[in-house]
């Protein structure tokens, strides 16, 4: 949006020639502003870089084999049957009945439902309850299981050395709502569980009810063999994961914190990062770190009036242009070794024999050489996917604002959705809204109010423009905890597991599996559950070629990548049982 607001250039007729000058000095100051924020979102990468090049080796050469270093293979060593035993016709017949009979009971989840004992709609989980009760008896026999905050379930089954930390598996009961006019296009019916011979169709087939089966499968083989673990293992599976968890999950980990406290769980394997192929090699890629979030909720407040004589810009229209400036100044990129996404990258790098050359060599040297850190950006950046691993998102997602044609919108508001990059925070959101807000309020002579505070106020008894507000819409959630992977004995369990199962189960073609960590751009349950570890994975063993169409018309998951992510399950609890880590 170009010009000034109707009033203001009437008042500034009257001033004659200054009133150039004062557009000029109002442009110049915008661009200062502007290029003042976009200095202060690279700061960090800039402080990253001096650091390299203060280092004496800044063309130091990284050997392909110095990085993503791989955890050993890990087979569990005791008595009870390899994972061979899920290899049979019997066992699929097994699994494919208890996983599509839960997707055929519906446990859909709205953002606008109420208290759980006031809202009929969660009744819906009642059923799943029973469901699992009756898929599971021999759980159910041997395990201690407890409803918290209603509809929320704790699975424990006690170890026999309370010495040792608990495992702690997490999963969700809920799922993404259907609309019911997308309803036809759907290839089978969405809650039929459907099976084809191969796939397994339905809402929550991929999110989540093939992690939620896949962890009680594995518990029910070993049990069925008489397994008491020596190490308590914990099973939290919540009932609003996609509408925030602030209703069931909050409070789940806030049980379990209050029996066993802080730092008291050895490590917490929920949803999150598949296993992905890359140039027909296979990388497991469990997220060890999530973005943050912050919602924030922009209103302006202009004078009303009939719109038959308009100002030069109505309220929508100052919107649109503080819009505009979000959507043109995205947040700078940003890759150093406090992102899992670093160690991705280089895992990626190597495994990758179709990337160019000198692309492999810049992320292998990218910890070493800011040159080498800001052209691996560079090229990383045009993958969209990628982009926002390395930088903060910020989506206009709604805005509300008119209520007639020929009436002039007295509020506006418009609701941001922005994705906190690890390396940031949520003061750097709201310093560059705060920069926008006052380069349009002295534009349109606007008071802004932002995060409680009055930042700055242009209006007058002549010029008032009205008033620009921002605030967050909902409780603002800072980057999760980054799990170190180096020389953490609970990441090797993990790996070493993932890659004994991918290897062996369905096999590689004889290849090695890669494990690299990564990083949620979206968030989980395991926000409500931080401090209880330092160790906190987010993994689906799916191969994600197998897998397809989460929270959307069709989703629908091959029956044998389920059935190796119940292997999965069923040999990491066996080493993690085995091990001594605390």
């Amino acid at each position: 949006m170009k010009g000034l607001d109707g009033e203001k250039s009437q008042n500034q007729v009257e001033r004659g020639v200054s009133s150039g000058f004062a557009r000029k000095a109002s442009r110049a100051t915008k661009f200062l502003t502007a290029g003042a924020a976009l200095c202060a979102t690279a700061w960090l990468g800039y402080q990253h870089c001096r650091a390299l090049e203060s280092q004496p080796h800044l063309d130091y050469y990284v050997d392909s084999e110095e990085v993503c270093p791989q955890a050993d293979r890990l087979v569990p060593q005791d008595q009870f049957g390899d994972i061979s035993r899920f290899n049979t016709a019997e066992y699929r017949d097994y699994s494919l009945s208890v996983y599509a009979g839960s997707v055929r009971v519906p446990t859909e989840v709205y953002d606008d439902m109420g208290p759980v004992d006031e809202d009929p709609r969660w009744n819906i989980f009642s059923n799943f309850r029973e469901y699992l009760k009756g898929a599971f008896p021999l759980v159910y026999e041997e395990a201690k299981v407890e409803r918290v905050a209603e509809h929320g379930l704790l699975f424990t089954l006690e170890g026999r050395d309370e010495s040792l930390k608990p495992l702690l598996f997490m999963a969700h009961q809920d799922v993404v709502p259907v609309p019911e006019e997308t309803i036809p296009r759907w290839t089978y019916p969405p809650f039929s569980g459907h099976f084809d011979g191969k796939y397994v169709w339905g809402r929550g087939s991929n999110d989540c009810k093939n992690d939620l089966i896949g962890i009680l499968e594995a518990l029910n083989a070993l049990l069925e063999q008489g397994f008491e673990p020596r190490r308590t293992i914990l099973a939290s599976f919540g009932a609003d994961e996609e509408s925030g968890g602030y209703r069931t999950s909050r409070f789940l980990g806030k049980e379990i914190l209050n029996r066993y406290g802080e730092d008291s769980i050895l490590m917490i394997v929920d949803e999150g990062g598949a296993v992905e192929e890359i140039d027909g090699n296979l990388i497991a890629n469990p997220s060890t770190g999530e973005k943050g979030n912050i919602e924030l909720h922009v209103t302006i407040n202009t004078k009303g009036g009939h719109a038959s004589i308009p100002p030069d810009h109505t309220g929508i229209g100052i919107a649109s242009e503080f819009i505009e400036m979000v959507e043109s100044q995205p947040f700078e990129p940003v890759l150093t070794e406090k992102s899992p996404f670093f160690l991705t990258a280089q895992c990626m790098a190597k495994v990758d024999d179709s990337m160019p050359k000198q692309l492999r060599q810049d992320i292998f040297n990218m910890g070493h050489s800011c040159r080498a850190n800001h052209r691996a950006i560079h090229e990383l950046h045009k993958n969209k996917m990628y982009r926002y691993l390395m930088q903060t998102s910020q989506a206009v997602d709604i805005i509300h604002a008119g209520v007639k044609i020929n009436a002039l919108p007295e509020e506006v508001n418009v609701f941001i959705d922005s994705r906190i990059g690890v390396e940031s925070d949520s003061s750097e959101v709201k310093n560059k809204m705060n920069n926008h807000a006052k380069q349009l309020a002295e534009k349109y002579n606007l008071k802004v109010e932002a995060f409680g505070e009055t930042i700055c106020d242009y209006t007058s008894e002549e010029e008032n423009g009205g008033t620009l507000t921002i605030d967050t819409s909902s409780e603002t959630l800072e980057p999760a905890p980054v799990t170190q992977t180096i020389g953490n004995p609970t990441w090797d369990l993990l790996a070493g597991t993932a890659r004994h199962v991918l290897e062996d189960f369905l096999g590689n073609d004889g290849e090695p599996v890669t494990v690299a960590p990564g990083i949620m751009t979206g968030n989980t349950d395991t926000k409500h559950y931080w401090p209880l570890t330092r160790s906190i994975y987010r993994f689906n063993p799916t191969r994600r070629s197998m897998a397809f169409n989460e929270h959307s018309i069709d989703e629908h998951v091959d029956l044998d990548t389920h059935i190796e992510g119940v292997a999965f399950y069923y040999d990491l609890i066996r080493n993690v049982d085995q091990s001594d880590a605390n």
